[in-house]
């Protein structure tokens, strides 16, 4: 029952967003089914990607993962909706390459934790073309890259956890009308990472002790950040080469070593919506609306 009250959260939140970005929603009907995947269980399928390749599981269905550890690369060519029993307990480490692979929309993957210990490989990767997307409630850890976005358009990923991961947490390339909400992200070397991207929407992360970036936009536009943390990294948000109008409001910059803000080109964005700025560790001024 816990399960479904919080997945019903992230789906309101998703249909909010809507409004904003245009996204479509993940549409499950009565006549979807349930499968297992346990290892223990020889009555059920023994790895994810055997549940997906099965001819019987189709678009909508339920993958449920039961508590193991799971080495294996996931294909994940269906339209299905994967998770796990307990994210404590429920582990899919990657064999030899990407943990995840999604070359298709509408999928859900919730409630795991997603590693490797594969050099260059990314714990989920959203492949171009694929849309609309909900990554909720993993952690994600011991990648190169978190979770990697390209030309990807409507994906949500909410209230999941990266860490230890080398390159960055989240990395979106030439990607557009996604939502980032309530993820706790820390010890990487980068948060978020942002190259040609706009129209993106970040709220609520908790962005703290990473090495390099909070938010690093390169060539990004038109992006909002809104009431993130972004706390004792280097720099807590980077604003590079061709990078404009991007908003940022109501977030918090504390005690980021070497800047809260570094921007190294003269390009127009926004630290405040007209009426609502940002908290500043290093301010010791008044704002107008304060």
């Amino acid at each position: 029952m816990i399960r479904k009250i919080a997945s019903y959260g992230i789906i309101i939140l998703f249909l909010f967003r809507m409004l904003y970005f245009g996204n479509t929603a993940i549409l499950v009907n009565a006549e979807n089914q349930e499968w297992i995947v346990d290892k223990t269980d020889p009555s059920a399928f023994q790895t994810i990607q055997q549940a997906i390749n099965n001819e019987s599981v189709q678009t909508g269905d339920l993958i449920y993962v039961r508590n193991g550890t799971y080495i294996e690369d996931v294909h994940v060519n269906k339209s299905v909706r994967i998770i796990g029993e307990d994210p404590e307990t429920t582990i899919v480490e990657g064999a030899s390459g990407d943990v995840f692979r999604i070359s298709v929309d509408n999928v859900v993957i919730s409630n795991l934790t997603i590693k490797t210990d594969v050099a260059t490989t990314t714990g989920i990767k959203i492949e171009p073309g694929s849309d609309n997307n909900l990554i909720s409630y993993n952690k994600i850890t011991a990648c190169d890259i978190g979770v990697d976005l390209y030309l990807s358009y409507g994906n949500l990923l909410a209230n999941n956890t990266f860490f230890g991961n080398q390159l960055c947490a989240v990395y979106l390339t030439s990607s557009t009308g996604n939502v980032f909400s309530n993820n706790e992200i820390f010890n990487n070397n980068n948060g978020f990472f942002v190259y040609g991207s706009v129209n993106n929407w970040f709220e609520d992360n908790n962005v703290y002790s990473n090495i390099g970036y909070g938010i690093a936009y390169v060539f990004s536009s038109n992006n909002i950040a809104f009431g993130n943390t972004l706390a004792n990294n280097s720099v807590g948000m980077f604003c590079s080469t061709g990078s404009r109008d991007n908003l940022a409001y109501h977030n918090n910059f504390v005690n980021n070593r070497e800047s809260n803000v570094d921007i190294n080109d003269p390009q127009p964005n926004a630290w405040n919506n007209d009426f609502e700025g940002n908290f500043w560790s290093e301010y010791n001024g008044t704002d107008l609306h304060s």
